[in-house]
This record gives structure tokens, sequence and C-alpha cells, in this order.
């Protein structure tokens, strides 16, 4: 019999419009350090969905995968940078913020929203060149740091990436007040 054979193709389901959304609202709803963030979200589609198709936590988790790669969300995009983040989150000693990272910022009033000065949202690979960069070189290197580490990534200049950094620090911060961190997803 054919029974068995139907989980083989269970991440080629099919996502609707209104599955897409509700995966997209479901993740905002559901950050990262959520308990068992993808089958709660999986179960959160699926009770809300008219599709009456049935995910399971790997269905979504693909899906947010795809729509990451294909682009087309901002949202699972920043939801991409807050893991990828969480290397900061553990290289960052608690409650310091040292001098170099906070004195340039004081040319520049942020804007409530964080915007990137160049205008395109920061992609996986900028994001790993930033993180590896700001290993590479550490904050001891005072001022001369951030242009060592903005040469590292094509595109985007100093004030980007001092940018781009207290952004994801912001992040962090708001994130360390729900500390239930999830470790699965990690690669």
């Amino acid at each position: 019999s054919m029974n068995g054979q139907t989980n083989n193709v269970s991440s080629k389901k099919h996502w609707s419009y209104d599955d897409i959304q509700l995966l997209i609202k479901a993740i905002k709803l559901f950050p990262a350090g959520t308990q068992d963030r993808w089958a709660v979200i999986a179960k959160w589609v699926n009770d809300k969905s008219t599709s009456g198709v049935t995910r399971n936590h790997r269905d979504v988790i693909g899906k947010a995968k795809d729509l990451q790669n294909s682009d087309q969300s901002q949202t699972l995009r920043e939801e991409a940078n807050k893991n990828a983040f969480k290397t900061l989150e553990k290289n960052q000693p608690k409650g310091t913020q040292p001098s170099d990272e906070s004195d340039p910022s004081q040319r520049f009033d942020a804007p409530r929203t964080f915007v990137d000065l160049n205008a395109n949202p920061w992609n996986n690979e900028e994001q790993q060149l930033l993180e590896q960069a700001m290993k590479t070189y550490p904050s001891s290197l005072g001022t001369e740091r951030w242009d060592l580490i903005s040469k590292c990534i094509p595109n985007r200049s100093r004030t980007d990436c001092i940018e781009r950094y207290k952004y994801l620090v912001k992040l962090v911060k708001s994130k360390n007040e729900a500390k239930t961190v999830v470790h699965k997803n990690k690669k």
C-alpha cells in the first residue's frame, strides 16, 4: 500500500499565500528563545490555516529557510540575524560596552527604527563576515578596529558596520530579558 509514503514529500507541501502570511506572523509571535519554538509555530499555523494541510516543525523550518533565501520577507531576514548574533551574545561580557563601540555613535542619532545607511538589508554572508571580522579584530584595537572590520565587508562602510553592531547589541539586550535560549536550530 502507499501508506507511509506521504511523509517523504511532506517538505514539498504546497504553501498558499495565506499560509505564508500565517508563518511570518507566527515567527514574530514566537521569537527565537521560545521553548520548542518550531513545533509551537507549526501547531499555531496548523490551527489557523484553512488549507487543510498539516505541517510539522521540519516543514515550517524548511519554508522559513526558503523565504529567507528568496529574500521575500524582511521579518525572516531579521530572524536569521538574531540567530546569527547569538554568537555576539555569548562573546559579550555581561554589561560591558567597550568605549570604541559607543564613541562613534555620538555623532549619529540613530533613528528609533533601525535603518541601514546602505539601504540594502544585510544578508547572511555579510553577517558572517562581520562576525568573523569582529572575532579577528578585538575591541582592544580601539578606534582603528572598525576601519579594519569594514575592510572585510564589501559594500559596507565603517559607519554601516558600527550601526549594524549597535543594532545587533540592541537585539541581544532585548533577547536577554527572555533568557531561555534554545540551542536546537544551531548549525
